[in-house]
């Protein structure tokens, strides 16, 4: 269906222990304790591999895909109760797992603060936020329109499906707290192409072209994708237009998924859930620079 200058990609780097190592004791009851954290905790999550929901997995799968390289700090995941598919960064139960004895080049990884806390200003936590649940429920709507695999070919304007096929949604919710975190990088663009835009959004109205998945607007997204992500195809890319009525982003995702982008998130609401919630815009022309082409 994933928002700060966005040249920069995240690379996760190991940690290089030194030949000989000396493990105090505070070190020791350190493991221990998170190993007895890790072991409370009751694993029962999704994790979107490939662009396909994957799960529930317990303790032992959840190790064997980080093992295999296919549970990374940047995968999507999710479990009940959960309001948003978040990145595995961002959830406390799966970010501690990175830092467990046996995970090798991803032990440095520091398990993430909640993001959209209070910051000093008294803002209060996404999560908590009665505004914010409300709106989530608006752009969550079921206008009982199938989700399709293709292009959309039809008007731009018109009820668009809950859910998108290889991707997922992000409600502005799941915005707030994806912005506000410093652990993921991400690649945000807006595909609407309005006079505003939400701040670091690339403009990148040509992907809303109902078009072929063989057509020269989908060889230029993948030139730019390529180059704008470094080739990490795990890079969280989220797409918005104006509102839970418009095709436009989803044409847009749905190019993106086809490309193989594993991480692919629609911001169904878009500008106009945004501007809802009061979240802050920007003139279109700052973001000219970054225009996919």
């Amino acid at each position: 269906m994933l928002k700060k200058t966005l040249s920069a990609m995240t690379v996760v780097t190991g940690v290089f222990l030194n030949s000989v190592t000396t493990i105090s004791a505070h070190d020791l009851s350190a493991k221990a304790s998170l190993q007895q954290s890790v072991a409370a905790i009751q694993y029962n999550h999704w994790v979107a591999v490939d662009g396909k929901r994957t799960g529930p997995h317990g303790l032992p799968a959840l190790k064997q895909l980080i093992a295999q390289g296919k549970l990374t700090p940047q995968s999507l995941v999710w479990k009940d109760g959960m309001q948003n598919w978040l990145p595995a960064a961002q959830v406390s139960d799966i970010a501690r797992l990175f830092s467990s004895p046996g995970q090798g080049a991803a032990s440095n990884i520091p398990a993430p603060q909640i993001p959209g806390g209070q910051d000093g200003q008294g803002s209060q936590r996404p999560r908590n936020n009665p505004a914010l649940n409300q709106l989530e429920a608006l752009e969550r709507q079921d206008f009982g329109v199938p989700a399709s695999n293709q292009l959309h070919t039809g008007p731009m304007h018109g009820p668009t499906p809950n859910r998108i096929p290889g991707g997922q949604v992000i409600t502005t919710k799941g915005m707030v707290e994806l912005t506000q975190s410093k652990q993921v990088k991400y690649l945000l663009f807006d595909v609407l192409g309005s006079n505003v835009t939400l701040p670091g959004a690339i403009p990148a109205a040509p992907a809303a072209q109902a078009g072929s998945f063989q057509d020269a607007i989908q060889q230029q997204m993948n030139n730019y994708l390529q180059q704008a992500t470094g080739g990490n195809k795990q890079t969280p890319l989220i797409f918005y237009c104006q509102s839970v009525q418009c095709w436009m982003s989803y044409n847009a995702a749905l190019r993106a998924i086809n490309l193989g982008y594993t991480n692919v998130l629609w911001y169904r609401g878009g500008l106009e859930a945004w501007q809802q919630a009061g979240l802050p815009t920007v003139p279109a022309n700052q973001n000219m620079s970054q225009q996919f082409r």
